[in-house]
């Protein structure tokens, strides 16, 4: 939800209360309400669901990789580090998976 669509909505809930103090019924008003009120509905079920999404795909990569990169990244995003860090910790598992070499 952003600044915007806030204050639509609050324009919007205004428009419905003067309707309601001063005992008018136009369907207009409360559509327009109603259909803002559907919309934010609907992008929140989406986002949901694409929380839901991601959240199924970092699982599934942790447990068929429990050792590497499937798990460091569901590790990384329940450490709610930003993706933008997410290399320095690849190269730390690429460098500790390195077989030394022999002496």
């Amino acid at each position: 939800m952003n600044l915007e669509t806030i204050k639509n909505l609050q324009t919007s809930l205004k428009a419905l209360e003067n309707q309601l103090i001063n005992h008018q019924q136009n369907r207009a008003v409360v559509e327009n309400v109603e259909g803002q009120i559907a919309f934010l509905k609907g992008q929140n079920d989406f986002n949901l669901l694409q929380g839901i999404k991601k959240n199924l795909e970092l699982l599934s990569g942790a447990f068929c990789d429990e050792k590497g990169l499937g798990k460091l990244n569901l590790m990384l995003h329940n450490a709610k580090i930003p993706p933008k860090y997410y290399d320095i910790f690849y190269a730390m598992l690429a460098f500790a998976s390195a077989t030394p070499p022999p002496p």
